[in-house]
């Protein structure tokens, strides 16, 4: 009996180590999908700052688009938050997420500038 418990014991300890293997891969998905996330953003922010910054280039500073951006604070944090997240991904997916899902709600809080211009 002795010998037939050695191997059941090896055998569990293998089972958990592949547990601990499958625990660890999914742990790595959820990684990898948060930076992805904010790859994705960063892309978007970019390619809707960059389609202004040129229309306000070629019109002027003075003009209607330029007066109602401003400074264009909420782009510029949004760019720098998000690219502050996506390492963040890797030490922690929630704390990528939770910044990802702050910028999303900075921007449903409407811009009085943009409303009072148009």
């Amino acid at each position: 009996m002795i010998e037939t418990a050695r191997p059941r014991l090896r055998a569990s300890r293998s089972v958990a180590a592949l547990g601990t293997c499958h625990r660890e891969i999914e742990e790595g998905k959820r990684r990898l999908e948060a930076f992805t996330d904010g790859v994705i953003v960063i892309v978007i922010t970019i390619t809707v700052l960059l389609p202004e910054r040129t229309i306000i280039a070629r019109n002027g500073r003075n003009s209607k688009l330029a007066d109602s951006v401003g400074s264009e604070l909420k782009g510029k944090l949004s760019l720098l938050i998000y690219a502050a997240a996506m390492p963040l991904a890797f030490v922690q997916p929630w704390i990528a997420i939770s910044l990802y899902v702050a910028i999303a709600l900075m921007w449903f809080v409407s811009d009085r500038r943009i409303k009072s211009i148009i």
